[in-house]
């Protein structure tokens, strides 16, 4: 809705000459998922920054959808480990 994994489907979406595009945004968000396996809303949401959610908009389910995806179509599986630690979240945290 918001950030890098909206901006990846959409490149995924479009075709294999944007492939590029979708990576660059696993890239992003496997390099700020936390410790915990979640993704924290950025400060230039400030209504929710610092805050994680495990919901689709704003949260850790439509990271997840938008990283599977971006495997599945691409066959690049360079980021099933942050997958792994997001899937973890959805056990510790409250939805």
């Amino acid at each position: 809705m918001h950030g890098a994994a909206g901006q990846g489907l959409a490149a995924l979406f479009c075709g294999d000459r944007f492939h590029h595009l979708s990576a660059r945004a696993c890239a992003y968000l496997a390099a700020v998922q936390s410790d915990d396996g979640s993704w924290p809303c950025p400060t230039t949401m400030p209504s929710l920054a610092g805050q994680s959610h495990t919901g689709f908009a704003h949260g850790a389910a439509g990271i997840l959808y938008f990283l599977a995806t971006h495997a599945l179509i691409t066959g690049d599986t360079t980021h099933l480990p942050t997958i792994d630690r997001g899937l973890a979240c959805f056990w510790t945290m409250p939805s």
